[in-house]
């Protein structure tokens, strides 16, 4: 909630897989409020709220969800990213790719990185 005080846009992303309990054919509104919906008096606190481009859609791939190892830029960790990382091994240099933790070399530090992220898959929303 602390984030609403900045004076700038942000995308919020509901998972549909985290409403359960709700068929998702049966929706007429949408309801978005702003603090606690069970105080007794509002907080005193006032502004304004602007708020736009609500939709429900398919999760899908963007570029500016950064995965720590997708190389690839599909949205997911996997193998195709391990043989670039492959490809790359044990080099140094500035301009590395799979350089994860920027210390100008490939080793085991960065193969850990892209291991954590392993199968992981990011989508928006």
């Amino acid at each position: 909630m602390g984030d609403i005080r900045e004076a700038q846009w942000r995308p919020r992303a509901v998972h549909i897989k985290d409403i359960e309990g709700v068929n998702m054919s049966s929706i007429k509104r949408i309801y978005i409020g702003v603090g606690d919906r069970n105080a007794t008096r509002p907080s005193g606190a006032s502004g304004t709220i602007h708020i736009d481009d609500i939709s429900l859609c398919v999760p899908s791939c963007i570029a500016e969800i950064d995965i720590s190892g997708d190389f690839t830029n599909d949205c997911t960790v996997n193998f195709r990213d391990f043989c670039i990382m492959g490809a790359e091994w044990a080099d140094r240099g500035e301009e590395l790719l799979t350089d994860l933790n920027s210390d100008g070399k490939l080793d085991y530090r960065d193969i850990a990185r892209l291991l954590s992220n392993w199968l992981e898959v990011e989508l928006w929303p």
